[in-house]
């Protein structure tokens, strides 16, 4: 029986290292940055509020176009929306409950190591005795 327990702390101790190891990765990659231009200090450092937009020159109507009133208000397409900003603060949160996940993969993996090893340590125990 404990060769299958030793199987089985093995094979999670390895999902738990992965699963440690891509809560890593994602906390890396979920911590805002900006851009490079911002980063690096080059470019238009001005907040996006105070920034002029450019709004793209409309292409010339056709006049059986216009006259049907299919046009779509002065920007082109209607349906088209600006991308969602997410909040700063919500980047930050995702980028720490990654790293919080992360930690308690390892503690838990550390906490089947020394399952482990204390098992290992009875064995060497009863086998001194005897």
């Amino acid at each position: 029986m404990s060769g299958a327990l030793d199987g089985l702390a093995r094979v999670v101790i390895v999902a738990l290292s992965l699963l440690a190891t891509l809560a890593i990765i994602g906390s890396i990659s979920a911590i805002p940055s900006g851009s490079i231009e911002g980063r690096l200090g080059i470019g238009d450092t001005r907040p996006a509020a105070d920034r002029p937009v450019a709004r793209p020159e409309s292409p010339a109507i056709p006049p059986a176009v216009r006259d049907s009133g299919a046009t779509s208000g002065e920007g082109g397409i209607s349906g088209a929306r600006p991308p969602h900003e997410r909040d700063p603060i919500e980047r930050w949160l995702e980028s720490i409950s990654y790293a919080l996940i992360a930690i308690a993969a390892l503690m838990a993996a550390g906490l089947f190591l020394l399952w482990r090893a204390l098992g290992l340590w009875r064995r060497m125990a009863d086998a001194a005795e005897r």
